[in-house]
């Protein structure tokens, strides 16, 4: 196996199941393949009716809404992510979106569309998303996931949540057959950790509170939070010109 395939989820989910969420997958036909590279939103088309009935029962299975993926790309740059955080209620809405996604269109035209991945809705609280970076083994860094904004309640927490990422990729590494990469997580409120996602070490993968220059073999690992802001105390007069 080219290593590079690890990252597709139908490659890592059988070795890593029990610890992430249930995913079913469908293959998408030749033709659908063609349609996503070059974003043709064709509902009524042959290969739209016939994806959209492969899609129908895996997603009646997955009572509720559905979080649906390709291979190694989420649909992070469609409107449904912007406005629902990616819930989908229909095998229509799915393709729809896929259709739409020009991360998608990319993947495809690259060869890496070849299976729909189907996962159970969940509204994860934001707070609880990180991203860890790890390389031969061992977590070298780990950062917030969403930099919108400080989570005083993580500064408390941060070196419990912190010891036990360690723990968690020391459990899981030996079964994950690459050097380096990072690994998106969330927390649950038991404490127990969920892989989101495998990502690739470096760019186009974001570093978040890093930046793919640092060494992360100097200094203790750590994990980085947004820090509070900042407040100005006393007066404070300020001036605008053109």
């Amino acid at each position: 196996m080219n290593k590079k395939d690890f990252f597709k989820a139908q490659v890592w989910y059988p070795i890593l199941e029990k610890y992430t969420f249930p995913t079913k997958f469908v293959q998408l036909p030749a033709k659908a393949i063609e349609m996503l590279a070059t974003r043709n939103i064709d509902l009524e088309s042959e290969t739209s009716l016939e994806v959209m009935k492969l899609l129908k029962d895996p997603m009646n299975q997955t009572h509720g809404h559905c979080f649906i993926s390709i291979d190694n790309c989420s649909l992070t740059d469609t409107e449904r992510f912007a406005t629902k955080r990616g819930a989908i209620h229909s095998p229509a809405s799915a393709w729809r979106y896929l259709c739409e996604s020009k991360k998608v269109a990319l993947a495809a035209r690259k060869g890496e569309a070849t299976n729909i991945c189907i996962k159970p809705y969940r509204n994860l609280t934001r707070a609880r998303e990180f991203r860890l970076f790890i390389n031969n083994g061992q977590l070298v860094g780990a950062s917030q996931y969403w930099m919108i904004r400080h989570y005083r309640r993580l500064v408390g927490i941060k070196d419990l949540y912190f010891q036990k990422m360690q723990d968690f990729v020391k459990e899981i590494a030996p079964l994950i057959p690459l050097e380096k990469y990072t690994l998106d997580i969330y927390f649950k409120s038991s404490l127990d950790i969920f892989i989101v996602d495998i990502n690739e070490w470096g760019a186009p993968t974001c570093p978040k509170l890093y930046d793919w220059n640092y060494d992360f073999n100097q200094g203790t690992p750590e994990l980085r939070l947004i820090k509070a802001p900042s407040k100005i105390k006393g007066d404070v007069n300020v001036s605008f010109y053109d």
